[in-house]
Formats: structure tokens, C-alpha cells, sequence
């Protein structure tokens, strides 16, 4: 491969897994770090649909496909979401770690207190915030000042990529991109960015207060968090997959309106066709599918008292037949 430039942004918690990565060749590393965060999720997800739903759908998901090939951590961060999912409600202090762990991909967790604290989940609050705080400490205590320092000068680039750089903003699925990519300035795409952000950040308030159950409070940080950052490519739209599992998982209980299966679909496509609409059409079309996906999740957090949530996701690790084949 020959030398280049490659920008870097994570912060240092996130080099505490690339320095033993590092000690194996490029390719080992890639094998290792893709299929070992692909092996996760893959096992967190089974948790949350029924035992008896079938593995194909889960490989041949596209947006497994887009984070591999583009070897980014999405998966990871995804099983982050999707272990805070299956323990919220049980073991609320695990799922707190399992969220703790995404001060690695900060963009992604800022939505992550605001929910906790909205639904007074205070022991998940407290280890998140542990969880974080310790991988903080850790990476300053092994790689040392001089690694903060450098990850504090380099953020404002990260900034200023989403700005300058045109041929990154087709891969973009954010407000802000779709404004940039149509021809708009930084000043409208930070405006609507902010406008989008603040609505997600309410509507999630508002519904983690009524506690609908672990997993759809999950589902719902996964959803803000995709419409709060504008600094979000097309793959990682693979977290989509932990509010995606839960949707089947209720249709595989209680069924799902037409409407609904469509958008699932929709979803299932998403990450493919995003990147092929920006690229040859010069449009962005991920905020407003993860809206209506925020839209149907805020439905049946309403309409759902948390007891029947509680209910179906406790009966979902069960063997239980399609209600299409009934």
C-alpha cells in the first residue's frame, strides 16, 4: 500500500484495541478486528430476536457489508447499543458499561445520558459514566498526555472535513450533509442540523420518561443519535440493526402493519442505497428513513404500556412461530 494520508479522529479510549491490533500484520488485523465485531453483534442481536428467526436475514444485511468493506468499527459500536438493549431491564448497571464503552465513538453517546436520566435509570447512569471515566484514566495511564493532547489539537479537523472536503459529503447521511451536498452553506447546514438535533433530543426525553421497556429505549438513543451528529457516513447506519431487531422481534409477536413492513424494508436497503444515491444522484436519504423509524418507535412506545413491553421482550427469547405462518 503505498504511504498516505488517512485522518484519525477517535480519541484515545479507542487506542487502548489498536495498539495489540497493531502488533499483527495489516491483513491478520483487519480479519480479526472486522470478524470479532461482527461475531458480537451477531450474538447480542440473537438475544433479542426469537430463537427461532433465521440467520440469513442477519448476513445478508447490507449495512454489515458496507462497515466491513470499509473496515470501521460500526459493528462495535452497535454491540455497545445492543448489549445496553438486553440488559437495561435486568442488569441495569451492565448495560450502563455496555454504553460506558461508546466514549470511544463520542459523536454517538451524546444522546446517551439524556435518555438514562429521563427515564431514572440511575444505577445504568452511573456505570456508563464509571465505564467511560475508567477507559478515560486508562488510556492517559498507558499511552499518556501527549496522546490527549494530540487527539484535543486534531478534533477541530474532524470539523473542518465535514466543511471543506466535498467528495466526502455523497457518503454523509446527516442533515448537515444533505444541505451541503445540495448546494447549501455551512451556516444552513448547521442550521437545520441544530433545529433536527434538538427535536430528536426532546422526542427522546419525552418518551424515555415513560420507561417503555430497556430495548425500545435503546432503539430510541440508536435513532437520536443518528439524526443528533453531523458527522455520520453511510456506514455507520450498521447500528440500525438494534432498533431493527426489536421491530421484528414485535412483528414476530404481535405482527406489524403494512406500513410498517415497507419502512423495515426500506431500512434493510438503507445502507446500499445511501451511498449509491449520494454518489450518482447527489442527494442523502438516511435522516428522513431514521426519522420515520424514530416516528414508528415513538408509536409503539405510546400506544404500549411499559408492562406490555416488559411482557414481549421477556416472551421474545422464546421460541414463538411467525405470525405470518399463523
Amino acid at each position: 500500500m503505498p504511504p498516505g494520508y488517512l485522518a484519525f479522529y477517535y480519541p484515545p479510549p479507542f487506542l487502548l484495541l489498536c495498539v495489540p491490533l497493531g502488533l499483527l500484520g495489516f491483513v491478520p488485523a483487519l480479519i480479526f478486528f472486522v470478524g470479532g465485531e461482527m461475531a458480537l453483534l451477531l450474538s447480542l442481536l440473537r438475544k433479542t430476536l426469537p430463537k427461532n428467526f433465521p440467520w440469513l436475514p442477519l448476513l445478508a444485511w447490507p449495512g454489515f457489508l458496507m462497515n466491513a468493506l470499509s473496515g470501521q468499527n460500526a459493528a462495535l459500536t452497535a454491540s455497545c447499543f445492543a448489549g445496553a438493549a438486553v440488559w437495561l431491564d435486568r442488569r441495569p448497571a451492565l448495560a450502563g458499561a455496555c454504553l460506558g464503552f461508546l466514549v470511544c465513538k463520542p459523536q454517538l453517546a451524546v444522546c446517551v445520558p439524556v435518555a438514562l436520566l429521563a427515564a431514572r435509570r440511575i444505577r445504568a447512569l452511573l456505570s456508563c459514566g464509571a465505564t467511560a471515566l475508567t477507559l478515560c484514566a486508562l488510556s492517559w495511564l498507558v499511552l499518556g498526555t501527549a496522546t490527549w493532547r494530540g487527539f484535543l489539537q486534531n478534533a477541530p479537523n474532524a470539523r473542518a472535513d465535514i466543511e471543506t472536503i466535498a467528495i466526502k459529503w455523497p457518503k454523509l447521511q446527516s442533515a448537515f450533509g444533505a444541505v451541503r451536498l445540495a448546494g447549501g452553506g455551512n451556516h444552513a447546514a448547521y442550521g437545520l442540523q441544530g433545529v433536527v438535533s434538538v427535536v430528536a433530543l426532546a422526542a427522546l426525553a419525552r418518551l424515555a420518561w415513560r420507561r417503555p421497556g430497556g430495548a425500545l429505549e435503546t432503539s430510541l438513543m440508536v435513532t437520536t443519535a443518528l439524526l443528533f451528529t453531523p458527522f455520520l457516513y453511510d456506514y455507520d447506519l450498521a447500528i440500525l440493526a438494534v432498533p431493527m431487531a426489536w421491530l421484528v422481534s414485535q412483528a414476530w409477536l404481535t405482527g406489524a402493519k403494512p406500513w410498517e413492513k415497507i419502512l423495515l424494508l426500506g431500512l434493510f436497503l438503507l445502507p446500499l442505497a445511501a451511498r449509491a444515491c449520494g454518489l450518482l444522484l447527489g442527494i442523502i436519504i438516511g435522516p428522513p428513513f431514521v426519522a420515520a423509524l424514530m416516528v414508528l418507535l415513538a408509536r409503539r412506545a405510546t400506544q404500549e404500556s411499559p408492562r406490555d413491553v416488559a411482557e414481549q421482550d421477556g416472551t421474545m427469547m422464546q421460541s414463538a412461530p411467525s405470525p405470518v405462518a399463523q
